[in-house]
């Protein structure tokens, strides 16, 4: 179990690291380098094909992160178990899931179109329309992140004693289902004490 919990945590701080890491990357190094570019129809080519790859590897982080989230919430004992924290992280992460969503079938999904027929002035004021929509995003992604480690730290501390392995039943879970841990514990408690 504990492999397939630490396997499952990888690959989602890793879903995480290149989606909310590539947005920060995009809004603050690459947009403002290109916007020194001076002529319109190179800038805005450019920053359609970067935005076009970022996208590709955000969908694919996404997914990662939804899935990988959903199964660390089973294998450690279901929604009913899990912290405050993790159904947080959850909505948020829906809700910047949802607003990836809008930004890639509405204003980026205009742009492009409007850098295919050399519509520059639209391009520009759809990407506009990105850049405010992805820093939105980044500042849930931050949120989110500072929902994620302190819980985590909180979870390890507290229920530190309930995750340690004994004998008689290796209890082997993560810190969202600390509570069935502890009740697990308690169980292989009473029948040593029969």
């Amino acid at each position: 179990m504990r492999i397939v919990y630490t396997t499952l945590l990888f690959a989602h701080v890793l879903g995480v690291v290149v989606w909310v890491g590539g947005m920060f990357v995009l809004h603050f190094a690459v947009r403002p380098s290109a916007a020194r570019l001076q002529e319109a129809p190179v800038r805005l080519t450019f920053l359609s094909s970067a935005l076009g790859r970022f996208m590709s590897w955000a969908a694919l982080a996404i997914v990662v992160v939804l899935a990988s989230g959903v199964a660390m919430i089973l294998v450690s004992g279901g929604f009913r178990n899990a912290h405050l924290s993790v159904h947080l992280m959850l909505a948020v992460g829906l809700v910047m899931m949802a607003l990836y969503l809008h930004i890639r079938f509405a204003p980026f999904k205009r742009m492009r179109a409007a850098v295919m027929v050399a519509d520059w002035t639209a391009a520009g004021a759809n990407l506009d329309l990105v850049r405010k929509m992805v820093l939105i995003n980044l500042v849930l992604g931050f949120v989110t992140i500072a929902i994620a480690i302190p819980a985590a730290a909180w979870a390890a501390v507290r229920f530190a004693p309930a995750l340690r392995m004994t004998a008689a039943a290796p209890v082997a879970v993560a810190p969202a289902g600390a509570l069935a841990a502890i009740a697990a514990q308690q169980r292989v408690q009473r029948r040593d004490h029969v």
